[in-house]
């Protein structure tokens, strides 16, 4: 107890937690935040209406998808993101546009969002870096034909040391890339 911090924020929704690390004793969590309600079936404490969800939420609530994926391009300001990590993202989501057909823009952003319905069906098989390329194509492939749906979101800058190295990492995706097309031929 005496080693956790606690901290006061403004009020905000914690929708999805996209990545977990520690150095040291320091924990990292890296989450989207909402500012407001993103659960409108909750009533607010004073009666007020909350500010609508940003439309990657309301497309899931509404009943509209069943798996969004988040999409970062195009970027506000393209220096948040190194060159190499841009060029690399846009190659993959095109070998994903071409081997699977699926119509993505952004194959390496981590925010997913999946009815929990349809989780079971297109959870992946696949560790590591593979995990979430499998899974949009699982969503995207489905025979349960799942409407899915890729949304714009807001990329800041990342605090800490990456720990995405877009070479190796790149390099395992192709690798797992190869593996799920032998599985999941159109």
């Amino acid at each position: 107890p005496e080693q956790i911090q606690w901290f006061k924020g403004p009020a905000c929704s914690a929708g999805h937690m996209m990545n977990a690390f520690n150095e040291g004793n320091l924990l990292h969590l890296d989450l989207c935040l909402y500012q407001g309600n993103s659960f409108p079936f909750f009533p607010s404490a004073d009666g007020s209406e909350y500010k609508p969800c940003p439309p990657l939420l309301t497309r899931m609530i509404e009943g509209e998808l069943d798996f969004v994926n988040g999409c970062r391009f195009p970027l506000r300001d393209p220096a948040l993101m190194p060159f190499y990590k841009r060029a690399s993202n846009l190659l993959i989501t095109w070998l994903i546009r071409k081997l699977f057909g699926i119509p993505l823009r952004d194959s390496q952003c981590g925010l997913h969002l999946v009815r929990t319905v349809h989780l079971s069906a297109i959870l992946p098989a696949t560790p590591g870096m593979g995990f979430s390329q499998e899974l949009k194509i699982r969503a995207w492939r489905s025979p349960c034909r799942l409407r899915c749906g890729e949304f714009p979101i807001r990329y800041e800058m990342r605090e800490g040391r990456p720990r995405y190295r877009a070479i190796r990492d790149s390099a395992l995706v192709f690798r797992e890339l190869w593996t799920l097309y032998r599985l999941f031929r159109p």
